[in-house]
């Protein structure tokens, strides 16, 4: 399957092991919805290291807090108040690579 040659050739030198015992995390997002009145869906995958993929967000939205970037008060949902467009360049610029397609066919970021 295309996931398990993408998969392995993303994590491949992470953690420094065998390419056949690498170790990652992976996300896959879903969006589904109408778009111009006709069902769509578009699909985002990552694998790295959970730590970066949990960490590298968190600091980058503190990054843009700290700047004032974010001006409204209270408690707020990330894609609420950080540019998705910035934050996946910000994650890019980080390593972090995010593929859209069933089959990984481009990197966004």
């Amino acid at each position: 399957m295309i996931y398990k040659y993408i998969l392995s050739d993303i994590t491949m030198g992470i953690s420094g092991r065998p390419k056949d015992e690498e170790i990652a995390s992976g996300l896959r997002v879903e969006l589904m919805g109408m778009k111009d009145g006709e069902k769509s869906q578009i699909i985002y995958t990552c694998a790295d290291h959970m730590n970066n993929l949990t960490g590298l967000p968190l600091a980058i939205g503190a990054l843009v807090l700290g700047k004032g970037e974010i001006q409204t008060k209270g408690v707020l949902a990330p894609e609420g108040c950080i540019d998705p467009d910035e934050f996946l360049s910000e994650l890019g610029k980080r390593g972090i690579r995010i593929f859209e397609g069933e089959e990984m066919e481009r990197q966004i970021n």
